[in-house]
C-alpha cells in the first residue's frame, strides 16, 4: 500500500475537458463531483505524483467498469520535514517573545 506522507495536496483540474455527466444529484438536489486522489507508481515529468479518477457509482464498481481519469494533475506539498524537536527558545528570555 503506498502512503502519501504530506500536509496536502495540490490538485488541477481542466475544466474545458471535465466530463459533466461526471456530475452527481444528490437526494436533497445539490450537485457534487466525486473525485479520488492516489498516488502514482512514479511521478511525471512536472513532479506530480497523484493521479486524479472519478469516483465509480456502486453500479458502475459491479459492472467492472473501467477506472476513469479526470483530466488535470495532482502532486503532495510538504511545508516541513523532519523538524528537530529540541527547544528553539532556549536561551530566550520569555520577555523577549512576541507571543
Amino acid at each position: 500500500m503506498n502512503k502519501l506522507n504530506c500536509d496536502c495536496i495540490n490538485v488541477a483540474i481542466n475544466l474545458d475537458e471535465l466530463d459533466l455527466k461526471k456530475i452527481r444529484k444528490t437526494k436533497d438536489g445539490k450537485k457534487f463531483l466525486f473525485i479520488t486522489v492516489s498516488p502514482r507508481k512514479e511521478p511525471d515529468n512536472y513532479g506530480n505524483n497523484c493521479v486524479i479518477k472519478y469516483q465509480k457509482t456502486k453500479a458502475e464498481r459491479e459492472a467492472n467498469e473501467d477506472t476513469v481519469y479526470v483530466p488535470g494533475n495532482a502532486k503532495t506539498i510538504t511545508f516541513h520535514s523532519d523538524l528537530s524537536t529540541e527547544d528553539t527558545t532556549a536561551g530566550v528570555e520569555q520577555s523577549d517573545l512576541k507571543w
